[in-house]
């Protein structure tokens, strides 16, 4: 009788083990979302920056690819305007992508990694400015400074 109640708690165990097991390695919750960067730009060349907009782009590799194999680089990319930029810190919303199990574990985090800048200034000239973004653990503020001239 001894026997048959051992076998028992074993049993009971092992089914406790798999059903935790089953439970953390087999739902996941998966997340997309946003989160906000501010942007900050500074400008030190003589013509005054007239327009800026922006593309996010998920790594910088691919933003200076963009950039390297086009032959008009600004249409290479789909631009948001910040409306009415006068000088002050603006806001860009970043996508990322969340993976965790059921009690939390986070199992892959994936967010872009890069900004490309679009700054026109009262000159004419367009500079493109590719910013890498904060990874979440740091601070979400980006300050950039310019001397419009395309590097």
């Amino acid at each position: 009788m001894r026997f048959i109640t051992g076998k028992f708690v074993v049993v009971i165990v092992l089914l406790v083990v798999v059903g935790f097991l089953f439970y953390e390695f087999g739902m996941v919750a998966m997340c997309d979302g946003r989160f906000p960067v501010t942007v900050t730009i500074k400008s030190t060349a003589t013509a005054p920056l007239t327009k800026v907009a922006y593309a996010v782009m998920p790594s910088e590799a691919i933003a200076h690819e963009f950039i390297q194999r086009s032959d008009d680089p600004v249409s290479a990319f789909i631009f948001q305007d910040v409306p009415e930029f006068d000088g002050d810190p603006f806001t860009v919303d970043v996508q990322f992508s969340l993976k965790s199990s059921s009690l939390g574990r986070e199992w892959d985090y994936h967010q872009f990694e890069a900004i490309v800048l679009l700054l026109e200034f009262k000159n004419g000239q367009k500079v493109l400015e590719v910013v890498p973004i904060p990874d979440r653990d740091e601070p979400r503020t980006i300050h950039v400074t310019t001397d419009g001239i395309a590097h």
